[in-house]
């Protein structure tokens, strides 16, 4: 199985590779600042997953990696990871293709059971969610009805 890990940071790159390398047998990990750098020296055809760190306020350029890395390698299931996100911004990077979209501040066994879950997951057009997102979203609505 092949996992491309992007994000502009090379420490935490390597640490979510060697995690990952940990949990996951005969795993081929792909570190990458940014797509551009990942299709120079990769091909995409039998890439599995992509975990593309964002930003915790939407960012244009972040909708415009989730979509490189969708028409670049349209079979790889995407999971965003992120700091902590609004409802709205949860919606939006959802909207632009993601897969899953998880919490960089959530448990490391739990994050591994999700990356399972994620390759599992069938539905192409719907995005898999950690609880935390789960219940961030269900209180956004609860508290948009009472308005």
């Amino acid at each position: 199985m092949k996992i491309v890990i992007i994000d502009r940071y090379p420490i935490l790159r390597r640490g979510l590779s060697e995690f990952l390398s940990g949990h996951f047998y005969d795993l081929v990990t792909i570190e990458c600042s940014c797509k551009e750098e990942l299709m120079a020296h990769s091909s995409g055809a039998d890439i599995s997953l992509i975990i593309i760190a964002l930003n915790q306020s939407l960012d244009l350029n972040d909708i415009d990696e989730i979509n490189g890395a969708r028409k670049w390698c349209p079979a790889a299931k995407l999971v965003g990871y992120v700091d902590s996100s609004s409802p709205f911004i949860i919606k939006m990077y959802a909207n632009a293709g993601l897969s899953g979209y998880y919490f960089k501040q959530d448990n490391l066994e739990d994050f591994t059971s999700y990356i399972y879950q994620i390759l599992n997951f069938e539905n192409e057009k719907k995005t898999l969610l950690c609880m935390k997102q789960v219940k961030l979203l269900h209180k956004s609505e609860r508290d948009y009805s009472r308005s």
